[in-house]
């Protein structure tokens, strides 16, 4: 058999992401194939495992609040995948809060309906400038989220009402 010389396989493995994600986990099982492999790349890569995920489950449930076409790791929305930034993601987190809390309290998952002539439909969300709202929804409507937002905003543009459709 032909042995590799190092400087071919450093060559080779540079080409891995060495950030992994949900997207791109199997391009490390490298290491698993042997000993000189993994010895190999650990002395001459870092890797980082990223794990900035939102929650798009019911707390203590198995059903969705969140569906989207990303779906890779079971209940959880990997940001990196969505290209969701840190201020995307707790306003992303604190909607889906506070779905769950109103669909705890009025027991039903379906709170985007009228209770007792209250409506509880309208959850809503706000950023600072309505351009930033503006990517939200884009990045929301590229990931095929189950969100419909309200062409109507509110608060100059930075602002408008959500509905999730379980």
């Amino acid at each position: 058999m032909i042995e590799l010389t190092e400087l071919i396989i450093e060559h080779i493995l540079k080409y891995l992401d060495p950030n992994v994600c949900c997207k791109n986990f199997n391009e490390l099982n490298i290491m698993l194939a042997n000993k000189y492999l993994k010895n190999f790349y650990t002395t001459h890569f870092t890797y980082k495992f990223h794990n900035d995920f939102v929650k798009t489950l019911f707390p203590h449930k198995t059903k969705k609040i969140l569906k989207t076409s990303i779906d890779r790791v079971n209940g959880k929305l990997c940001c990196k995948c969505a290209r969701l930034d840190s201020l995307e993601k707790d306003r992303l987190e604190y909607i889906l809060q506070r779905y769950s809390n109103l669909a705890s309290k009025y027991n039903r998952f379906d709170v985007n309906v009228k209770y007792k002539n209250e409506e509880l439909s309208m959850l809503n969300v706000h950023f600072d400038f309505p351009v930033r709202l503006t990517n939200f929804i884009i990045k929301m409507d590229k990931i095929n989220s189950n969100m419909w937002f309200d062409p109507v905003r509110c608060c100059n543009g930075s602002g408008c009402n959500i509905e999730i459709v379980i």
